[in-house]
């Protein structure tokens, strides 16, 4: 960790942008530094407000960091991160809106909502930092010890049910849409519902809001 720490402070901040189906998440990145350019889940900082347990609200410019999972924000020239993200509720800016997973899982991106806004299904995008044996970026510390570094691509899904997240499998849908349990099994089985794939989950989604 302390070489990702130096490279970042060394490499200039660029800008991650959010595609729901992008391709990188589904495999390794061998490049550290590539990597560092897509920490950010918006192309630049963009105004929004982020909402607090508290009720305090603080309108700002701001952007996610998907590889430090820090909500990060601009205050006098200066960037600054929010210091307790679990006292986040929730962050709107622009047409989209980010909400607390809990237990320190960070921020998921609301990609399908119910008709009354209580129930949401949402997307957790993330960098994870690994040692690697090889397919890794090979950095040397000042032990002069050979490091490899994977940064790996890695997506979850959420559903919301007035604010409380579950992870978005097959048991939590029978159980948030509980009304209709035996009609959502046989959609899956008919429709072949990938939980990993981004629309087809929204695709089941979808289909549960409408019953």
């Amino acid at each position: 960790m302390k070489v990702i720490v130096c490279l970042l402070i060394l490499l200039s901040t660029a800008f991650y942008s959010f595609s729901q189906n992008d391709e990188r998440f589904n495999k390794v990145n061998s490049n550290i530094v590539n990597a560092v350019k897509q920490q950010h889940l918006f192309s630049k900082f963009i105004e929004g407000k982020i909402y607090f347990e508290n009720k305090t609200v603080l309108s700002s410019l701001l952007n996610y960091n998907i590889l430090t999972n820090e909500l990060q924000f601009i205050e006098n020239n200066d960037t600054l991160e929010v210091s307790n993200l679990s006292n986040v509720e929730k962050v709107v800016a622009n047409n989209f809106t980010l909400l607390n997973i809990g237990k320190k899982k960070g921020l998921a991106l609301i990609i399908a909502q119910s008709p009354d806004n209580t129930k949401q299904l949402a997307v957790k995008k993330s960098l994870i930092t690994r040692t690697a044996q090889s397919g890794g970026f090979t950095v040397r510390n000042p032990e002069d010890v050979t490091v490899d570094i994977a940064i790996i691509g890695k997506v979850d899904y959420y559903l919301f049910n007035n604010n409380k997240a579950t992870e978005a499998n097959r048991k939590n849908f029978g159980k948030l849409f509980s009304n209709n349990k035996n009609d959502i099994e046989i959609y899956i089985k008919n429709n072949n519902i990938d939980f990993e794939n981004e629309e087809s989950i929204k695709q089941l989604f979808n289909y549960c809001i409408s019953l």
